[in-house]
């Protein structure tokens, strides 16, 4: 399963290995004290975050998953001893030569066994050690107050990983220096076709330092609830840098909050300085996009026209790309001149590159990217065209002629009112003229940009645009999305990207039933032993099937959410009754167990409605009523609580029937 994937066990086993065995990095013992380690990794509750990935897994792997996770819990010496509430951290300072680790383990109560396989030193309620473990271990006052600070500070995920990019790059910099000169030396060395040469690769990696030396840290971090699967990257940039300049809100008035559009996949952004942004990408990676016909301060230039206000969506079929957008621009701009002289010319120039790199890498002719096509008036405005014409997305494996199978895209643009409008089509056009003429500007609020993709949707649409892919396979409509949310205040850049994990796993499951066909999704190349004149494969419903395996039953889940819960581990037990009503989605016990979960976590909202549910498939059972009013008393609503505690007593449940005679109501 995708999951699976996004959270593969070796990968935490990696993490661990770190943590344990000292990574995979020469220390030969402890740098010099310093208060701040070039690199973090936190992990919060590992206990929990063990079961998490055991739940994720399928009954397949499930095997070799608690295997692992086995050998991590025994290097560990258990974990129900490690404090939950605080996180594991491990540190790694950096001297310019040599790298050592150090750890802190908080713990609720001493592991004499833990302490005595790794020679830990312990405070009042945690180990300290450092890797390989050694008697000289050490730890200063101003060491030992950060770790504290750093367990205790609140995490968003469950791993987290920090780098303090600048510290790290100038305590490194003699090395890196070393190793750009030589890859200069073997600038002359390699294939002269190659598009890349060493000289190249040079001076983008040391123009990607240089801008990454006004990272003072780096975040990337993951997390798994009951529910979701979230991604996390955060940028800080250095104090008075140009890069913190760049990730500062510009709190800017908008003018598209109104305009709505209604695609699968839609984008947004409020106004941000698009062509710092643009020359700052152009100075770290422009030697490299410069060979591939891409100029950023070219674009820069362009961009200066636009607040960086935009909103819009697209779509895939089997016509092709829909869509639509807006953006803004400045006061001062005139938009009929802006698209005549500025945008039109830029984008008939890049389209030529284009055309030409793509005859130069593949030694065949190709006929224009770029056209201009009739200009039309809508609405009194006048809409210019342009067709433009790229390769069609071809399948692993495909013989289809480089230059063969391009697809043309019609795009349609106007200006009204200081925006610029762009669609695939003058019927589109139309519609969007008519909102903006209403649209009105407003206080800038919400995230300064989002994403999202109705993944179905994406999957059908790509399957649609390949040509030769061979056998088509029929996508559900309501695999649900995948969204991204970014924002920026004082000098920090923050993004999340989340997708429902039942979400993922439909998609996993799509490909896992193509696969047992035997065949292969649209532009997924078939295995090596396909036979290749295989006919279309219908998947078939399945009218027989082995007995199921255990784990795999409602049963199993709910017997194993039970005993989660009795141990306290609620978070756990939620992702069992789901795992259950996955399998058995009517199975209102199931509902009412994880409501109970959720209460006990303090998710007062997603009790209600889990427990709602329950009673929505059994509405005489009086046990449920009398839940929901333990939910609503401590979420604070009496009124509501009373109201089910006096159904619950009408139900016959005798723990309602005493609490209402506790709270001297007459309920009979």
């Amino acid at each position: 399963m995708l999951i699976k994937r996004c959270l593969r066990l070796t990968t935490v086993w990696w993490v661990m290995a770190g943590l344990i065995m000292g990574g995979m990095l020469p220390i030969p013992g402890w740098a010099s004290p310093v208060d701040r380690p070039v690199l973090l990794v936190k992990i919060h509750d590992i206990d929990q975050l063990l079961q998490d990935l055991e739940s994720l897994t399928s009954s397949g792997e499930g095997t070799a998953v608690t295997s692992q996770t086995g050998m991590i819990k025994g290097m560990l010496q258990g974990t129900d001893w490690i404090d939950p509430a605080r996180s594991l951290v491990a540190g790694m300072t950096y001297d310019g030569q040599a790298t050592a680790w150090q750890v802190f383990v908080p713990f609720r109560r001493p592991n004499a066994n833990f302490q005595g396989a790794y020679g830990a030193i312990a405070g009042d309620n945690y180990y300290v050690m450092g890797f390989p473990p050694s008697p000289e271990t050490t730890l200063s006052a101003a060491q030992c107050d950060f770790f504290v600070q750093e367990a205790n500070r609140p995490l968003e995920a469950a791993i987290t990983v920090e780098v303090a990019a600048h510290d790290m790059l100038r305590q490194a910099e003699p090395q890196i220096k070393a190793a750009l000169q030589g890859m200069a030396a073997n600038a002359g060395a390699g294939n002269s076709q190659a598009p890349f040469t060493p000289e190249d690769m040079q001076r983008t990696v040391h123009d990607f330092m240089k801008t990454l030396e006004q990272v003072q840290t780096l975040r990337v971090g993951l997390d798994a609830d009951p529910e979701a699967l979230q991604l996390l990257l955060d940028v800080k940039g250095l104090p008075e840098s140009y890069l913190a300049g760049l990730l500062t809100d510009q709190k800017r008035d908008g003018r598209l909050a109104g305009y709505q559009p209604n695609y699968p996949m839609q984008f947004r952004s409020r106004a941000y300085n698009v062509p710092g942004v643009l020359q700052m990408l152009g100075a770290s990676f422009g030697q490299m996009y410069s060979k591939m016909g891409f100029d950023f301060d070219e674009l820069a230039g362009i961009a200066k026209g636009v607040t960086g206000e935009m909103a819009g969506g697209m779509a895939f079929d089997q016509n092709g790309m829909t869509f639509e957008m807006m953006y803004a621009l400045h006061d001062a701009v005139n938009g009929e001149e802006y698209l005549a002289n500025v945008y039109l010319p830029w984008f008939e120039n890049y389209n030529r590159r284009m055309a030409a790199l793509w005859e130069g890498q593949t030694g065949h002719p190709i006929d224009a990217l770029y056209e201009r096509t009739p200009d039309s008036r809508v609405a009194g405005h006048k809409v210019i065209g342009v067709r433009t014409r790229f390769p069609a997305m071809r399948p692993a494996g495909s013989q289809m002629p480089l230059n063969a199978g391009l697809q043309d895209y019609q795009t349609r643009m106007t200006a009204v009112k200081g925006l610029i409008l762009v669609a695939s089509s003058d019927a589109a056009i139309a519609r969007m003229i008519a909102q903006a003429e209403g649209l009105q500007a407003t206080p800038a609020q919400g995230p300064l940009a989002t994403f999202s993709m109705d993944l179905g949707a994406y999957l059908r649409g790509i399957q649609a645009l390949m040509p030769d892919s061979g056998p088509a396979l029929n996508i559900p409509a309501d695999i649900g999305h995948l969204t991204v949310q970014a924002d920026m205040q004082g000098g920090e850049l923050t993004t999340r990207t989340r997708v429902n994990v039942r979400d993922v796993q439909q998609v996993a499951e799509l490909f896992t039933r193509l696969s047992a066909a035997g065949t292969a999704p649209q532009g997924v190349a078939p295995s090596a032993t396909a036979d290749a004149t295989a006919e279309t494969v219908a998947v078939p419903e399945e009218t027989t099937a082995p007995a199921p395996d255990v784990r795999d039953t409602p049963a199993y889940w709910m017997d194993r959410g039970g005993l989660l819960s009795a141990y306290g581990n609620y978070k756990g037990a939620v992702r069992c009754y789901q795992k259950a009503l996955a399998l058995a989605p009517g199975l209102s016990e199931a509902h009412f167990q994880k409501g109970v979960a959720y209460g006990e976590l303090g998710r007062f909202d997603a009790a209600i409605d889990a427990i709602s549910r329950a009673i929505e498939r059994m509405p005489t059972n009086g046990a449920y009523f009398y839940g929901r009013a333990r939910v609503y008393l401590l979420a604070g609503d009496e009124e509501l609580a009373m109201k089910d505690f006096m159904e619950a007593g009408f139900l016959g449940n005798e723990d309602a029937r005493a609490y209402l005679k506790r709270a001297g109501v007459d309920w009979e």
